[in-house]
């Protein structure tokens, strides 16, 4: 079987969903230089109390869950370095669609090969000292409701239904507020140094994150998608005004399916940090499989 034609399917279903119905959705406006906007999409109540619960599954790693604002159950992974520290770095990671959070820690999952090669990441981060959380996006993995599999999202998405689709995104990013939320609290995590690390749809979420909070310090874009503005308040265009302060590495394809060149640029010039790289590679949407030896500089 050709894992890369497989893996690269539901992602086409994605951006198809997100860009082929823009006159039906007749929506024009950007939300661009509204702080305000995008503030209030993603905002949510702190609660002190999200029932967190880790539990050692090897040395070294943990699994672990948390309450969400809604009830729903969110389940993750963490994993500290072999070299003891009083206080560590952190680098959360952020799947792509119709991943699951183990692909941070490994190279197959379940008979599949993890072909975004994140797991690699995960092995540079932690060799240079970082511990490395993950967790499930809505509706992925651990998560997957019935009723709101990725099939049934993406299909409503197609007929101009955006309801679940937005649910589903807005919903994950404040569960990573959540998460930062318990960060904070631990004392032998340094919170100057908290980054995140997205593909595709993670990439996506990654943005949208550090826009809307500022516990994000660095971020590592993989291939986010262009999204047209029917959604524009989930659009990694409209968010990247807000990253002022946060320094961003957008890695991009020359020949990504999901987003054009121009489009790529459109987003590289829309961040507003002083600080931001943009790394392109010869490549479609499914980067070169040691593109990670090229991002190791960014720990």
């Amino acid at each position: 079987m050709n894992y890369r034609n497989v893996w690269q399917l539901l992602p086409f279903a994605f951006i198809s969903a997100l860009t082929s119905w823009s006159s039906i959705a007749n929506v024009s406006t950007t939300v661009s230089d509204n702080s305000d906007v995008m503030t209030k999409v993603f905002a949510y109540q702190k609660n002190e109390n999200i029932k967190f619960n880790l539990t050692e599954i090897a040395k070294n790693i943990f699994s672990f869950s948390y309450q969400s604002i809604d009830g729903e159950q969110v389940n993750g992974q963490i994993s500290y370095p072999d070299k003891k520290a009083e206080s560590y770095p952190i680098m959360i990671g952020a799947h792509a669609m119709g991943r699951s959070f183990p692909r941070w820690w490994t190279d197959n999952y379940k008979g599949n090969p993890t072909v975004t090669q994140v797991n690699k990441l995960t092995a540079i981060a932690n060799d240079k000292g970082y511990v490395v959380i993950a967790i499930d996006a809505r509706n992925h993995g651990s998560r997957k409701v019935k009723g709101k599999e990725l099939s049934v999202v993406m299909t409503e998405l197609k007929q101009g239904k955006t309801a679940l689709y937005e649910a589903m995104i807005k919903d994950t990013v404040i569960d990573h507020r959540l998460l930062l939320d318990w960060i904070e609290t631990q004392e032998n995590l340094d919170q100057s140094n908290i980054r995140i690390a997205g593909y595709s749809m993670g990439a996506q979420v990654s943005l949208l994150l550090a826009g809307v909070d500022h516990r994000i310090k660095d971020v590592l874009a993989i291939v986010p998608p262009h999204i047209k503005n029917n959604l524009p308040q989930l659009s990694p265009v409209n968010i990247a005004p807000l990253l002022k302060n946060t320094s961003v590495l957008l890695v991009t394809a020359n020949k990504d399916q999901y987003s054009t060149e121009e489009q790529n640029q459109q987003l590289f010039t829309a961040i507003k940090s002083e600080n931001r790289v943009r790394m392109v590679f010869n490549s479609d949407h499914l980067l070169p499989s040691n593109y990670v030896n090229a991002l190791a500089y960014w720990f």
